[in-house]
């Protein structure tokens, strides 16, 4: 019998570059990138940027409607748009508090007052 050689969990590849060719008895496969994650891949920083950039436009869009989905009473929609502000207003903030910690160049001209 072979000696037992250590299999990545994530591809079945062993460590010496073969791939396992014994039937998988382990629970489903983590993705991917736990596999590139553990050979230290790095990923670019421009397709982090676009990705947050992304996220952060539909998690804005989707703010900007929730007064027009919630309510056709214009009273309620100006309240709710009040608060949807306030929110922007402290994610900005925080978002340039964190970048001054991390010596980011300073942006106060954009700074929002709360």
């Amino acid at each position: 019998m072979p000696a037992a050689c250590a299999i990545c969990d994530g591809c079945a590849t062993r460590l010496d570059g073969r791939r396992d060719r014994r039937p998988q008895q382990r629970t489903p496969k983590p993705r991917r990138s736990f596999c590139e994650e553990k050979q230290r891949k790095l990923v670019r920083r421009t397709d982090v940027d676009a990705l947050i950039d992304q996220i952060v436009g539909i998690v804005v869009t989707h703010l900007s409607g929730m007064a027009a989905r919630c309510s056709n009473d214009l009273v309620v929609r100006r309240k709710i748009d009040a608060v949807v502000y306030q929110i922007r207003k402290e994610i900005a903030n925080a978002c340039l508090d964190e970048a001054d910690k991390r010596s980011e160049p300073p942006r106060d001209a954009y700074r929002l007052h709360v």
